[in-house]
């Protein structure tokens, strides 16, 4: 096999260091949401932002892009329990007083 058979589907260097560039980006904009109020918007917004983070850090830098589709259901189980949990336990602290201006 030659050395362009086994990695035609691998990304350059440059698309890693775009991707990073863009956790950036993402991550700035988790961070303004405790600066600028959103107040019940910052919520869903955090949520989709570590979303779109998951996918770009699952499917480039764990390589699950390149991998059979059973591992990314795999994984995108997990990102579907943990934001399922993240809804159970932030609906029982909606009434607590102190919690998002109550």
């Amino acid at each position: 096999m030659s050395d362009t058979t086994t990695h035609e589907h691998h990304p350059t260097p440059r698309l890693y260091v775009e991707i990073a560039l863009t956790l950036g980006v993402l991550t700035a904009m988790e961070v303004s949401t405790f600066v600028i109020d959103f107040a019940w918007g910052a919520l869903p917004l955090l949520i989709v932002l570590m979303s779109i983070k998951f996918a770009l850090v699952g499917g480039f830098f764990m390589h699950l892009k390149f991998d059979i589709r059973f591992y990314t259901r795999i994984v995108a189980t997990g990102l579907f329990l943990a934001i399922g949990l993240y809804a159970i336990v932030l609906t029982t602290w909606l009434g607590v007083p102190g919690f998002f201006g109550n």
